[in-house]
């Protein structure tokens, strides 16, 4: 019995002895690398900063516009003084001419309140004689002499367009007031007449720099009148388009912060 152990335990080694190549030991354990030493503090390379989480206010600020252009010209508290000259084009018998000027301040950049005075000629057409003569008529006329109005506009839109290879400011607005109109009744301009007035009108205006525009308007005055002397009052419509130079005082502006 001790004989048949003995040749049992001497049987792996004599197998490796004898170059049999199986070895029943265990496997020795790999040897791993030395890890580097680790960089210094000023080697390593910065860390990412973490994103902050967006919330919902914050997406729907990003749908909206970055910026908004400011505007170029601004008329708060500004005084506007404008030189006009007009012309009639609603009377196909006389056409009036007339040459005034407004004076407009600006309580707000959309609102103006002043005042407009115009002095008017009147001149008949072609289409006078054509009429007496075909027609038999003797087509009385009411000429308006001057007219002074209290108005109020208000500019509801503005924009801006490129004029060679500039920005100019543009806007449109509505004017109305109330007023006086002196007006001869008689082909001989001996009787004057003064009449309440009312006008109605709109137009725009082009500015150019920051104290120097163009407007073009459209007005409307009514007023009651007695053509040729007559006992029987007719209301009057006095359509003028009217171009203007617009400036700007004082010249300059300044934006201001709220």
């Amino acid at each position: 019995m001790g004989v048949a152990l003995g040749l049992f335990s001497a049987t792996p080694a004599a197998a490796q002895d004898q170059g049999l190549g199986v070895d029943l030991s265990a496997p020795e354990p790999e040897k791993k690398p030395p890890e580097p030493p680790p960089l210094p503090p000023a080697a390593q390379a910065p860390a990412a900063p973490a994103k902050p989480e967006l919330t919902e206010q914050d997406v729907a600020l990003q749908d909206r516009v970055k910026s908004v252009e400011q505007r170029s010209v601004l008329k708060s508290h500004r005084l506007e003084i404008s030189p006009a000259l007009a012309i009639s084009i609603n009377d196909p018998f006389y056409t009036k001419y007339a040459g005034g000027i407004w004076l407009l301040f600006y309580p707000h950049d959309s609102l103006a309140v002043g005042l407009r005075g115009m002095y008017y000629l009147t001149y008949a057409t072609w289409n006078v004689p054509t009429a007496k003569r075909d027609l038999v008529a003797s087509l009385p006329v009411s000429k308006p002499e001057w007219n002074a109005m209290f108005d109020a506009q208000w500019t509801p839109f503005y924009g801006k367009v490129s004029v060679y290879n500039s920005i100019a400011q543009f806007d449109l607005f509505l004017i109305g007031g109330v007023g006086a109109v002196a007006s001869q009744t008689t082909y001989v301009n001996t009787v004057k007449e003064y009449h309440f007035a009312t006008d109605l009108g709109l137009g725009v205006r082009a500015l150019f720099n920051d104290f120097i525009g163009l407007h073009l308007t459209y007005l409307n005055t009514l007023y009651s009148d007695r053509p040729g002397a007559g006992n029987r009052s007719q209301t009057q419509n006095l359509g003028m388009v009217q171009l203007g130079l617009s400036i700007y005082l004082p010249p300059h502006f300044d934006y201001q912060v709220h």
